[in-house]
Parts: structure tokens; sequence; C-alpha cells
């Protein structure tokens, strides 16, 4: 996942290794994670539990983030501030994780289901044109 930062400021601005636009080493990307996680695990922990209601999934979902975020850091360059690459990244997890749960709750019903609801409509809805007119 490449996350750029819209904004970018002066170098100058920026501590020495930041400056350095390649990728931080291991080394950095440990120290990186460690500040961001400390920094950031109430607004990450809020994020996973506002797109998750199970607490099992929850945690499974806050796990993810935290683990997208560390391998993120790899290629963080300082162009914007720490808070909004971990706030980006845990957003972006979270909101693919609602995609893949709505993926995964089919809502296709097999035809003796579909049957037994059609026949359970009352027939004068049909004949008044209220049902199936869509």
């Amino acid at each position: 996942m490449l996350l750029r930062c819209k904004k970018s400021a002066p170098a100058g601005d920026y501590p020495k290794w930041r400056q350095d636009r390649t990728s931080v080493d291991r080394d950095r990307q440990d120290v990186l994670y460690a500040e961001a996680s400390a920094a950031n695990a109430a607004a990450i922990r809020r994020l996973a539990r506002g797109y998750e209601a199970d607490p099992d999934r929850q945690r499974d979902l806050l796990q993810e983030m935290h683990m997208e975020l560390w391998v993120s850091l790899r290629s963080f360059d300082g162009r914007c501030s720490l808070r909004t690459w971990v706030y980006r990244i845990a957003n972006n997890v979270g909101a693919s994780h609602v995609v893949r749960s709505r993926r995964s709750t089919s809502r296709l019903v097999d035809l003796e289901t579909l049957d037994a609801r059609i026949s359970s409509i009352p027939q004068n809805l049909w004949q008044h044109g209220a049902v199936g007119s869509g």
C-alpha cells in the first residue's frame, strides 16, 4: 500500500533522517512504529471500534491496522506528520475491512427460500402492481 501525503513542508522542517527521501532501514522502521503506536494507540483503537462492532473481529482489525502501519513505515518519508500517516493507514485498513465484510456476507438466497417468500406475499398486492413493478 503506497500512501503519499498531499502537503509538503520545506526540508528544513524535518529532522535530518527525514530529509533523506529514501526508504528507512529496518531499525528506523521499528523506532517509527514504536513512536507512532505509542502516540496514537487510542486513536487507532477508536477507529477499529468505529469500523467493527464485534469485539473479536475488532481485535483482528486492530492487529491488521498495526501490522499495515509497521509495513507502511518503510516508505514513510516525512512529507506529512507521523500522526497523519498513522490515521490514513488505519483508515484505509478499516475501509478495506468494511468492503471485505460486505463481500463475505452474501445476500444470495436459494430458490426454495425465494419461492417461499414470494408465495407469502398477498395475491392482491400482485394484482394492483404494488409488487414487482420496480
